[in-house]
């Protein structure tokens, strides 16, 4: 029987079984040898990794990079910022009140009171300047580069001249294009609360007054008469410059506004 077991039959499967011990004694060896490598006790500490920043943090530091690169341009050559400047060197008018983007200048003429408000953003597209954008040239004529204007957009604002003496208001709504004033309608209000729809109520009773006549429909003479009456009171072309100016060069300080505080609101 031991004869059988040992060198008969089972003979070649003894070996084999041999064989697996051994491979496996080898395999358990290496895996150990490895697994004491990569323990803290028996390797060397691996350098600290920095840590990322987080998706706030990394927006601050980059709307502070946007904000420094703001501050550091040099506007001592804009034109548009001069054109403020000599504004408010030469001109009667103050600022009354800023209001976000609502500004509203302010001066006195004689015994009235005149005001002149505006919204930074109520800049209107030049409708002319699109028709020719829009027009293809022909193939015999040469082609011009677009001359582009900072100042060239259109901005509503209305002008509330009233008397001392009275509750009556002139309302003049307008638009500065081209450093110019243009004049669309002139409306006459009893209140001057009313005019300036300075509540609800009042802006439904102003809603309710008649508009007056569009302003280009009057006769030529009667149209020069009340812009020179304009012009008398400081509504003028140099108003039509500065409105505009005044838009683009707060909206710059705006932004800066915005950069500084959303970067501080990020980390908090």
């Amino acid at each position: 029987y031991q004869r059988r077991v040992h060198g008969g039959f089972f003979g070649p499967f003894r070996e084999s079984f041999c064989k697996m011990l051994v491979n496996c004694s080898r395999v358990f060896a290496q895996r150990s040898f490895f697994a004491a490598m990569r323990s803290p006790f028996a390797s060397v500490p691996k350098k600290l990794q920095p840590q990322a920043k987080s998706p706030a943090a990394a927006l601050a530091a980059e709307l502070n990079t946007s904000l420094a690169e703001e501050q550091n341009q040099d506007r001592s050559a804009d034109p548009l910022d001069q054109i403020v400047k000599d504004f408010f060197a030469s001109s009667e008018f103050k600022v009354n009140k800023r209001d976000g983007m609502e500004v509203v200048l302010e001066r006195t003429y004689k015994n009235e009171r005149i005001l002149v408000e505006f919204d930074t953003r109520m800049q209107i597209a030049d409708e002319n300047e699109d028709m020719d954008e829009e027009e293809e040239p022909k193939e015999d004529e040469e082609e011009e580069e677009p001359m582009h204007d900072d100042n060239s957009a259109a901005t509503s604002f209305e002008v509330y001249i009233s008397k001392a003496s009275q509750e009556s208001t002139l309302l003049f709504e307008c638009t500065s294009h081209h450093e110019t004033i243009n004049v669309d309608r002139i409306r006459y209000f009893e209140n001057s609360s009313v005019a300036r729809a300075d509540n609800y109520e009042n802006s439904q009773k102003r809603n309710r007054v008649y508009e007056g006549p569009d302003f280009r429909s009057l006769p030529e003479n009667v149209q020069d008469n009340f812009l020179k009456f304009l012009a008398e009171r400081g509504v003028d072309d140099q108003l039509a410059r500065f409105i505009p100016a005044y838009a683009t060069t707060q909206e710059s300080t705006d932004y800066q506004t915005w950069l500084k505080k959303v970067s501080s609101f990020l980390t908090l």
